[in-house]
């Protein structure tokens, strides 16, 4: 039992036939927990610090990242930081709808999603160092949590270089919302956009994810042309009072 207050750093692997309960904080660098007991890290003060390569699975994914106890449980609440040395997935364990979860990204090699995820109530998502890398996963941020991190650039921003999209759903206020997006194809490049909404009373699903080519409706031989586009989701949108973007790479002349 690690609780409230406590802090557990493990120096090797381990292996539990017990039960494992964290309440407080568990760092486990690259470590793994294995053996035929429950592992449990559920509660609201729950902290872990996830350095396997694989992350934090469950027992149906099988004895892959940090965790492969018999049985493991993995809570919607508490904080998830993903600060291994090595490029890193998510895992299965990050749950694919979390409430007041505070997920960090800490990584200099950049973190992957492993399955679409989404931040429902009070929490929040944080590009500390590091990027996080959507493949064809979508990252759902509700109107009650928040995108932290910035200022946002190269080195911590959502990558989207698959189908997946930054989404975000807004309140039914007027606000303004940058998604830090960008690419890795070649070399990697930051490219936000910012919506704002000066005037608003419904609430707004609006997904993002930025594409590395010239646009395809972009033709006609011009020698000059941005050589990115956003590809953008709006279901049952109205009209955008103002929409501002903004975009810091371009095709050389």
């Amino acid at each position: 039992m690690v609780n409230s207050g406590a802090t557990l750093s493990l120096g090797s692997d381990i292996a539990t036939n017990g039960t494992m309960t964290i309440t407080g904080t568990a760092r486990l660098f690259d470590y793994v927990i294995s053996g035929t007991g429950t592992f449990t890290a559920n509660a609201a003060t729950t902290v872990l610090y996830i350095g396997h390569a694989d992350g934090i699975n469950l027992v149906a994914s099988g004895a892959i990242g940090n965790i492969q106890t018999s049985v493991r449980n993995f809570g919607t609440t508490g904080q998830f930081i993903y600060n291994g040395t090595v490029a890193q997935s998510t895992g299965t364990g990050l749950a694919a709808s979390v409430t007041t979860a505070s997920i960090t990204i800490d990584n200099a090699s950049g973190v992957s999603l492993t399955q679409n995820t989404s931040i429902t109530g009070a929490g929040s998502l944080t590009l500390s160092s590091g990027r996080l890398r959507l493949g064809s996963s979508n990252f759902t941020l509700g109107a009650t949590a928040q995108l932290l991190g910035a200022p946002f650039g190269v080195n911590n921003m959502v990558v989207t270089d698959g189908s997946g999209q930054l989404i975000n759903i807004s309140g039914t206020s007027a606000f303004s919302f940058t998604y830090p997006v960008g690419d890795e194809t070649g070399t990697p490049e930051y490219s936000p956009i910012t919506f704002n909404f000066l005037v608003n009373s419904a609430a707004r699903t609006i997904g993002v994810r930025a594409v590395n080519t010239q646009h395809p409706n972009n033709f006609g031989g011009t020698p000059n042309y941005l050589d990115r586009y956003w590809a953008i989701t709006q279901p049952a949108m109205a009209t955008i009072t103002h929409l501002k973007s903004r975009m810091n790479t371009r095709q050389p002349t």
